[in-house]
């Protein structure tokens, strides 16, 4: 199980030290990704909130955590998950600062 996040982006970089917190038994890599993080498992690629989700389901630290996890991969909210992924992934730069990491690069650069 390994989940991959953009490696220039600060925000990303944040989010992913969460995540070995919450998931520890997901292998956390930094990538040259563009768009979306990447959760591979069991010869199957999950991209954005449902890499996210996924790895939360299949190796979070306790049940409520998976179930957290399971909640990110329900059909019926995919497209609130979808929309409120893509919205932070295009204001990242921003959040970096935010979190008072340095910028990464500007989407589409």
């Amino acid at each position: 199980m390994i989940f991959l996040y953009d490696r220039d982006c600060g925000f990303c970089q944040r989010s992913a030290e969460a995540l070995v917190r919450l998931a520890p038994g997901v292998d956390v890599r930094p990538a040259g990704l563009r768009h979306h993080a990447i959760f591979r498992a069991g010869g199957e690629d999950h991209l954005g909130h449902r890499a996210i989700g996924r790895a939360l389901a299949t190796a979070g630290r306790n049940l409520p955590v998976r179930l957290l996890g399971r909640i990110f991969g329900t059909p019926v909210l995919d497209p609130v998950f979808s929309t409120a992924y893509r919205l932070i992934a295009g204001q990242r730069h921003r959040l970096s600062r935010l979190v008072g990491e340095p910028a990464c690069r500007v989407p589409g650069q």
